[in-house]
C-alpha cells in the first residue's frame, strides 16, 4: 500500500510540474510567432509601404501556429497568459492608425517589448526544466527506496 501511495504522489508531482513546463514552452512558441509576424509587418511597411489589408494578406500566407486571421482580424489562438494577450491586443489596435513612419516605430517598440517577454519566459523555462529534473530524480529515488 505504501508503495502505491509513493508512486501515485510522485507521478502527480512530476505530471503537474511537467504540465507547467509545457505551458511555458507554449508561451515561448507564441512569443516567437508574434515577433516573427511583427518583423514581417515592419519589413512590408518599410520596403513596400503596405497598408493594413496588404499586411494581413501577406501574414496569412505564413503558417503561424498560434496566430489566426479571421475576417481581417488578427487573433491569438489557445493562449492563457494575460500579459501576452493584452500586449498583443494593444499592438493589433495600434496597427494601421498612423503613417508609415509611425507604423515602423510601433513595430520596433513592440518587437522590443515582445523580445523582452520572450527572454523572461525563456528564463522561466530554464528554471522549470531544472525543477523538473530535480523532482524526477527525487521521485525515482523515492521509488528505489521503497523497493529496498
Amino acid at each position: 500500500m505504501r508503495f502505491f501511495i509513493v508512486i501515485t504522489v510522485s507521478a502527480f508531482i512530476i505530471i503537474s510540474v511537467f504540465s507547467d513546463y509545457f505551458s511555458e514552452r507554449k508561451n515561448i512558441s507564441v512569443l516567437e510567432d508574434i515577433v516573427e509576424m511583427i518583423r514581417l509587418f515592419r519589413n512590408e511597411i518599410s520596403f513596400r509601404k503596405s497598408d493594413v489589408n496588404e499586411l494581413l494578406q501577406c501574414a496569412q500566407k505564413r503558417a503561424f501556429s498560434y496566430i489566426s486571421f479571421d475576417d481581417n482580424k488578427i487573433c491569438l489562438c489557445g493562449i492563457k497568459d494575460e500579459e501576452i494577450k493584452e500586449e498583443f491586443e494593444s499592438f493589433v489596435n495600434k496597427i494601421g492608425t498612423t503613417d508609415a513612419e509611425g507604423q515602423l516605430n510601433i513595430c520596433n517598440e513592440e518587437i522590443n517589448v515582445f523580445e523582452a517577454m520572450l527572454c523572461k519566459h525563456k528564463e522561466k523555462e530554464t528554471v522549470k526544466r531544472n525543477v523538473n529534473l530535480s523532482l524526477s530524480l527525487l521521485g525515482a529515488l523515492c521509488i528505489i527506496i521503497i523497493f529496498i
